[in-house]
């Protein structure tokens, strides 16, 4: 009779183990975005991965991650029209990537990112988008998904998730919908993500964990931050063009932000 037990209670244990186990993953994104809003067709490419745990509710998103990393160069371009085009060759990025850790049972979001060739923590806050649920749906990699919209810092996404994964989780910041989103685009298309690969139960060893490596700071102070980074670059471009005999005419650099305001 103890011997019974035993193996039942040891069934149980790993039975137990193999259900948490199955409820993590992995999620690949391609996502393309318009870095110039004044070359509307001119998108830049990159790939996110999500790994996730839907009975932990955490997860972590890696975007730039570079094992061996190759400095950035700058090349100037004068075109036909008089303007000056600059190219830079080289990936951007580092070992540990740009990171966004989710965790909805602790309700925080921490990212980690950088400008001036500095990196960041900062603390923001897990975004409560007020998604409208629509009727419309949509098979994506053969899981049925289901049309949402909803505005979030200065943008309206359109995004399609699935109840198959129940998770409220999706690419980069966007959340709340109740299953995994596996695509999503704003209004005007300037940002696009959709789903490359998806591997669900799959085993993770990424650890979702608050990221590392880097001076915190928060949302406010990073976002500053980040415009006043931008602006040093415009007018340092600006400089070098001029010194190499080029016009100090031309307008100022444009520059797409995902994140148009402080909003949540």
């Amino acid at each position: 009779m103890v011997k019974l037990l035993l193996a039942l209670l040891i069934f149980l244990f790993f039975s137990l183990n193999s259900n948490a186990q199955a409820l993590t993953g992995v999620i690949v994104y391609k996502m393309s975005n318009i870095i110039d809003t004044l070359k509307m067709n001119n998108y830049n490419f990159s790939e996110g991965t999500l790994y996730f745990d839907a009975s932990s509710k955490k997860s972590v998103y890696v975007t730039d991650r570079v094992a061996n990393l190759e400095p950035s160069k700058h090349s100037y371009e004068k075109k036909d029209d008089g303007s000056t085009e600059v190219k830079t060759t080289g990936k951007v990025g580092d070992k540990l990537g740009k990171v966004i850790y989710k965790s909805y049972n602790e309700k925080i979001l921490v990212f980690r990112d950088g400008f001036s060739r500095k990196p960041f923590i900062v603390k923001d806050t897990l975004p409560d988008i007020n998604w409208a649920i629509l009727d419309s749906t949509k098979k994506i990699k053969d899981l049925l998904c289901q049309k949402a919209e909803g505005d979030f810092r200065g943008r309206h996404y359109t995004a399609w998730f699935t109840n198959k994964i129940l998770i409220q989780d999706g690419p980069w910041k966007l959340c709340g919908l109740p299953g995994l989103i596996l695509e999503a685009y704003d209004e005007k298309k300037q940002f696009i993500f959709e789903t490359q690969s998806i591997e669900f139960p799959k085993e993770i060893t990424e650890a979702l964990k608050p990221p590392f490596g880097g001076e915190e700071i928060d949302f406010t102070n990073y976002h500053k931050g980040l415009l006043k980074a931008f602006e040093d670059a415009d007018k340092k471009i600006k400089a070098m063009l001029y010194e190499d005999g080029g016009s100090n005419s031309f307008g100022k650099l444009s520059y797409n932000f995902m994140e148009r305001n402080l909003d949540n």
